[in-house]
């Protein structure tokens, strides 16, 4: 009996679809400890035919020699005759130039033993080709790509290098969040408003200098994480987005935070810290349903608008570190607020906080305090001591 065609029992190695599933997993997991597992599994068996192109990646680009030796074995037992050495030379990447890895890939991709998607998903982990190369040198089905990175309905890219959206990302449509955190995007086009599910996007962390105003064709955008980029202005895009209940606009450049975000109906929670703003909007009664407010780190921030009074469901205000010295007195009428940050701050007068029944917490760290009456009663004196724990 020809052993090489038989499984570890004895049996003819026709594995079932999901240990076939399993054992790719593991090859792909870029794990050293998984990939041992599934090769040391692969041994003595009949290698599926999918995994032919895991094993000639492993063979020539993994870091572990074992790996390597193994990978290689396998590949050679398994593949068609005369397959591994009447490419040999072609297949000897070490001939190239570290920055020529591409040229190696187009030669390999074109042999139809080779599942091209998953040869460049290797060199894509272990970084001879970025995202914008893998989709400019021909694979034909992104989701071939993209799958490693999907998981349900999210489609993680964070932390990939890169400095554009790939067209591809608009053929998955049935992605519902997208995480495009950690790069160096300077622009974010509109590939991503032509996803019709998206209910999440991250973009934080790049160097987003604006953003295409054909985002308000998400309407079923719910969060939105912009912070930690350039930005200067906001698009009067992001009004249409009526169903957006988190926005986190901090550490940009904005000095002025437009009209339109109290357009923004269902807005929860609003992050707009470390910017250089100066304005916030006069009316506020639009953000009914706003619970978090985030205002710190804004220095030329100097005061706030009566309408503050009017975010009747707030619960936590941040204004540490800002330049607001006195708290307008209708800010009695936050009646559902619990906490309260005025660390680091130089206030004239804050006597409306004892008028916050429902407030718990008061951070006055580092902060110097006037109190208009000069002299607090003994309540307010207690009420004080308890909220700020004798900061």
């Amino acid at each position: 009996m020809d052993n090489d065609k038989r499984g570890i029992n004895g049996r003819n190695a026709n594995l079932l679809p999901e240990v076939e599933s399993n054992l790719l997993g593991l090859l792909r997991s870029m794990n050293f400890e998984n990939q041992v597992l599934a090769l040391n599994f692969l041994e003595g068996m009949e290698v599926p035919r999918n995994a032919l192109t895991d094993l000639l990646a492993l063979s020539h680009f993994s870091r572990h020699h074992w790996l390597r030796k193994q990978a290689k074995t396998l590949f050679s037992k398994n593949a068609p005759r005369g397959f591994l050495l009447a490419l040999q030379e072609e297949l000897n990447f070490r001939k190239f130039t570290p920055n020529r890895h591409i040229e190696w890939f187009l030669t390999v991709r074109r042999r139809h033993v080779i599942e091209s998607p998953v040869l460049a998903q290797y060199m894509y982990n272990w970084e001879m080709i970025n995202l914008p190369a893998y989709m400019k040198y021909g694979i034909s089905d992104p989701a071939s790509f993209f799958a490693p990175y999907i998981t349900g309905e999210k489609l993680d890219l964070s932390f990939r290098g890169m400095d554009e959206v790939p067209n591809e990302l608009q053929e998955l449509r049935h992605i519902a969040h997208v995480d495009l955190s950690g790069n160096v995007l300077t622009r974010l086009g509109r590939i991503v408003s032509r996803l019709p599910r998206l209910e999440s996007l991250r973009i934080n962390g790049n160097q987003l200098t604006r953003i295409n105003p054909t985002v308000g064709r998400m309407t079923r955008l719910e969060f939105l994480d912009a912070s930690t980029n350039l930005l200067e202005r906001l698009p009067a895009g992001l009004s249409k987005l009526q169903r957006l209940k988190y926005l986190n606009i901090s550490r940009n450049e904005l000095d002025i935070l437009p009209n339109f975000i109290t357009e923004m109906f269902a807005l929860e929670e609003l992050h707009v810290s470390y910017n250089p703003l100066s304005k916030i909007p006069e009316r506020l009664e639009g953000l009914h349903y706003l619970k978090i407010l985030s205002l710190d780190n804004n220095p030329k921030l100097i005061e706030l608008p009566p309408s503050i009074g009017s975010l009747s469901n707030l619960e936590e205000l941040n204004l540490q570190r800002t330049g607001i010295k006195v708290l307008p007195e209708t800010i009695a009428g936050l009646s559902k607020l619990e906490r309260l940050n005025l660390a680091n701050n130089h206030l004239d007068d804050i006597s409306a906080i004892f008028q916050l029944r429902n407030l718990k917490e008061l951070n006055l760290t580092g902060a110097t305090v006037n109190f208009k009456n000069e002299k607090l009663t003994e309540v307010e004196q207690i009420k004080l001591k308890r909220l700020t724990g004798d900061q």
